[in-house]
C-alpha cells in the first residue's frame, strides 16, 4: 500500500513540474517572438499571449494524465 502512494506522489510531482514547463516555456517562446517585432507593445501582448497558450498546453496535458491515471486502475 505504502509504494502505490510514493508512486502516485511522483506522478503529481510529475504533473507539477508539466505545468510549470508549459508556463515558463510558453513565456520564453513569447519573449523570442516578440523580439522579432518593434512595435511598442510587442512584449506584453506576445509574452502573455504564450503564457496563456502555455496554460492551454498544460490543461490539456493535465487533463490527459489524470484521465490516464483514472483508468490505470
Amino acid at each position: 500500500m505504502g509504494s502505490k502512494k510514493l508512486v502516485l506522489a511522483f506522478q503529481l510531482v510529475g504533473m507539477g513540474w508539466y505545468v510549470g514547463v508549459c508556463i515558463i516555456g510558453g513565456a520564453l517562446l513569447g519573449r523570442w517572438i516578440a523580439s522579432l517585432f518593434t512595435f511598442s507593445n510587442a512584449d506584453v501582448v506576445f509574452i502573455l499571449s504564450g503564457i496563456l497558450l502555455g496554460l492551454l498546453s498544460a490543461a490539456v496535458g493535465i487533463f490527459k494524465l489524470v484521465s490516464l491515471l483514472l483508468n490505470s486502475d
